[in-house]
């Protein structure tokens, strides 16, 4: 499918954020396992069954959400006002897809051709999900992407990863309710 071309870098990069989620669970761990596990829904747009997939991916993020919750209420509130905004911004979503494309996009064949991505398009390993589900049982199934290329990943840099996050986190301000609508 020529949009496989397309999502694949977005598709990998997200992998990648996910590989993060693995290890001791500190703080920070967990508001990157939050993430990890949200951001692998804008796949949605390359679903069959978009609705429920959103779903499902914001029912997981809860998990790890309410473990930030529970460690930063009161020492961190800025990071629990970020995530209940985050969490808010993914309920928006369900409620998007769910009522305009619950099935997924539909690429006009017919339109014009997409260039080609520019950026080098890098493979993931298997990705080992250790997700708890809603009955407290852990699941240790090995993840393969769909999406695959011949060559090596490079190895991840976590400093690089948390600059990458800081540097971006700098850049966010606060939005109320009343400047969205």
């Amino acid at each position: 499918m020529d949009m496989d071309i397309h999502l694949k870098p977005l598709h990998f990069k997200m992998i990648e954020i996910a590989n993060f989620r693995v290890g001791a669970m500190s703080v920070r761990k967990c508001q990157l396992s939050t993430i990890a596990d949200s951001v692998l829904i804008l796949n949605w747009v390359g679903s069959s069954s978009a609705s429920q997939y959103v779903k499902e991916l914001k029912d997981s993020t809860w998990l790890n959400a309410n473990k930030v919750f529970q460690y930063c209420r009161e020492s961190l509130p800025e990071h629990v006002e970020w995530l209940r905004s985050w969490l808010s911004c993914l309920d928006e979503l369900c409620i998007v897809v769910g009522e305009h494309f619950p099935y997924g996009l539909t690429w006009n064949k017919n339109g014009p051709k997409l260039p080609l991505p520019t950026a080098e398009i890098r493979p993931v390993q298997c990705l080992q999900e250790g997700r708890t589900n809603t009955h407290g049982r852990t699941s240790k199934k090995v993840f393969h992407p769909k999406l695959s290329v011949q060559s090596q990943p490079d190895p991840v840099d976590v400093t690089k990863l948390f600059a990458e996050i800081a540097s971006v986190h700098k850049n966010l301000r606060h939005v109320s309710v009343p400047d969205i609508l």
